[in-house]
């Protein structure tokens, strides 16, 4: 036949790990700025789409929380958002590992200009 291996591996993937958007109850909604303000302080090194990602949310939403210029800023209390059930361990987690790397390369590409200034 000539579908490759490559073939079946590129259509397993695209079938059965593509990413569908996530539906949130009504229920859990007013739950995403908490979500949102616990990422924004103990991962400020994610980026606005990794977020929009984890929590489902706007960009508009972060961007208000980070300002603090919400509507409802005076009531929203950080919580982790896989206690509240928007994203999964697994999910924040790799999310996480992917930015802290992204941040070691920008640190080291820094110094090395840094050095190079010195030299």
């Amino acid at each position: 036949m000539f579908l490759g291996k490559e073939f079946g591996e590129f259509l397993y993937q695209y079938l059965f790990t593509k990413k569908q958007k996530k539906y949130t109850p009504l229920s859990r909604r007013q739950d995403r700025p908490s979500a949102i303000a616990w990422l924004v302080r103990n991962h400020p090194e994610l980026r606005d789409s990794e977020v929009i990602k984890l929590v489902g949310t706007t960009k508009t939403t972060i961007d208000s929380i980070r300002s603090r210029s919400h509507w409802n800023i005076g009531n929203i209390q950080p919580q982790d958002p896989v206690v509240l059930g928007l994203c999964s361990q697994i999910e924040l987690d790799r999310i996480v590992l992917k930015a802290s790397k992204r941040q070691e390369k920008i640190s080291q590409k820094e110094n090395k200009t840094l050095q190079s200034i010195d030299n």
